[in-house]
């Protein structure tokens, strides 16, 4: 009997700690065994490379093998050759093997070290942490795929939600020690990974945490169900101490994260009567300076996150773009949705680009709102992905399969990319822009892609939400079975 393999040899580079699982498609052929023979294979592992190995019949000639690459393998290259065994007796003492037996299955397997703490080189224009001005996730930064290394990677902290980047420390909400539904505030070294300190909070933290000069911005909610109100609250980066606090109003069931923008914080609050309104508050004292009300008819009950530039903020209300003073407070001008058009989302925030370009999810749907000529300049019924990036002429959007771009001044396809190696469950901050690549992340796989020629140049096994530190690090929220973050050096 003979068998092939295809792959025909096992190869992969992981990092030290981190496992990988293998697949390996298995044809019999030649001469086989008689016809109800019962044949036991069986694959002898004798470097001990794999934690787990097996290979099942998938059919009258062939056969399955997966195979899970041992987290203890030291950092190195590990080359050599695995048996597969055949036999009509028990396989581990295969006095009767069948014949052929055994087979050799090659293996070249590259362990990496995880830690690579070196000095970071700042990037231009990082706009996608939590509480972004533009929400527009991209840096005009070029990326070299070859020079992206491991810099950390723990199982802890884990988070439900991006974290706040800057000083070089990572922010995050995550649950608190104290006990089933608490939570805390913590810092984390962007270094090493290492705690920096960790601050127990009183209520349920309702937003992404959101950095701007040297100050944490958080809405918090009270736990009580018969008192479910909103705070903004301010801590101090450096130590995690609290500053100032703002009562909202009653609680929202769909909160909306803090903008930060020149000193200044912007957010949607519930009134007593449960009127919207967008606020600005101070972000040194998180004293109210002006609140711009909306119809309390509105249909749309999400509370939003306004988009903020250096002379407006947007805001999708009311089946329109609301275009806000940024200094007034005042209502500068509103561009109505397209007809037809039921609701426009507060959920998502809008996203700016380039030439008062506004984009804005409607239903199914994406309108591209023109603040220069206060007009929409077009608007697509059904929208080929999700979460908008704006870059020069293009938009990229992502969707389950991989990114679409797509013309900025019509919303006409330009290309699509396909990533083959499994699918996004989640679309939220998967998708980052640079100057010359796409950094595209779905459940199993963070991928580099070049915008030029559409082809995938760097992968890392693992994925989830990406976030990018001014520092040049990109962090990935990972939606595995090994919750917490990874972090890559990109310079």
């Amino acid at each position: 009997m003979q068998l092939s393999f295809a792959p025909a040899s096992l190869d992969t580079t992981v990092y030290q700690g981190e496992w990988d699982a293998l697949e390996v498609k298995v044809q019999a052929g030649g001469v086989l065994p008689a016809a109800g023979t019962r044949v036991n294979v069986a694959v002898v592992d004798a470097e001990g490379v794999f934690e787990h190995s097996n290979i099942m019949q998938t059919g009258d000639t062939t056969f399955t093998g997966t195979f899970m690459l041992s987290r203890k393998l030291s950092v190195g290259t590990h080359a050599g050759a695995i048996e597969v065994r055949a036999c009509v007796d028990d396989p581990l003492v295969c006095a009767k093997p069948v014949s052929g037996s055994p087979w050799r299955l090659r293996y070249q397997f590259t362990v990496r070290s995880q830690a690579d703490a070196r000095e970071l080189a700042k990037l231009p224009d990082v706009s996608n942490y939590a509480g972004s001005p533009s929400h527009n996730a991209l840096t005009s930064a070029t990326l070299d795929p070859s020079k992206i290394t491991r810099r950390w990677s723990h199982e802890r902290p884990v988070s439900d939600r991006l974290p706040a980047l800057g000083g070089g420390r990572m922010f995050v909400v995550t649950g608190s020690d104290a006990g089933f539904g608490s939570m805390k505030l913590a810092a984390y070294s962007e270094r090493d990974g290492s705690t920096v300190w960790g601050r127990e909070l009183a209520e349920e933290a309702i937003s992404a945490p959101a950095f701007a000069d040297d100050r944490l911005y958080l809405i918090t909610r009270t736990l009580q169900a018969n008192a479910r109100r909103m705070t903004l609250r301010s801590f101090d980066a450096e130590t995690g101490a609290p500053i100032a606090s703002l009562e909202l109003g009653p609680a929202s069931d769909f909160p909306a994260s803090p903008v930060v923008k020149d000193g200044k914080v912007y957010l949607c609050k519930l009134n007593e009567w449960f009127e919207y309104a967008l606020v600005r508050v101070d972000g040194r004292t998180l004293a109210e300076e002006w609140a711009r009300p909306f119809d309390w008819n509105d249909d749309n009950k999400a509370l939003c996150t306004p988009a903020v530039d250096s002379r407006y903020a947007y805001v999708p209300r009311q089946n329109a773009l609301q275009v806000i003073d940024v200094g007034s407070g005042q209502l500068a001008f509103s561009i109505p949705a397209p007809a037809g058009i039921p609701s426009i989302s507060s959920k998502q925030p809008p996203v700016l680009g380039l030439n008062g370009r506004v984009y804005v999810n409607a239903g199914k749907g994406l309108i591209a709102f023109d603040t220069d000529k206060r007009s929409v300049a077009w608007h697509l019924e059904t929208r080929p992905g999700q979460y908008p990036v704006a870059r020069g002429e293009a938009l990229y959007l992502a969707n389950e399969s991989g990114f679409v771009a797509i013309a900025a001044d019509t919303g006409k396809l330009l290309w699509t990319w396909y990533s083959t190696l499994g699918m996004a469950s989640d679309l939220s901050a998967n998708l980052l822009i640079f100057g010359n690549h796409a950094l595209f992340s779905n459940a199993g796989v963070t991928q580099a892609v070049d915008l030029s020629t559409h082809q995938a140049v760097w992968s890392d096994q693992g994925g989830g939400s990406l976030a990018l530190s001014p520092n040049g690090a990109l962090y990935a929220q990972r939606r595995d079975l090994n919750l917490g973050f990874r972090v890559f050096n990109l310079n």
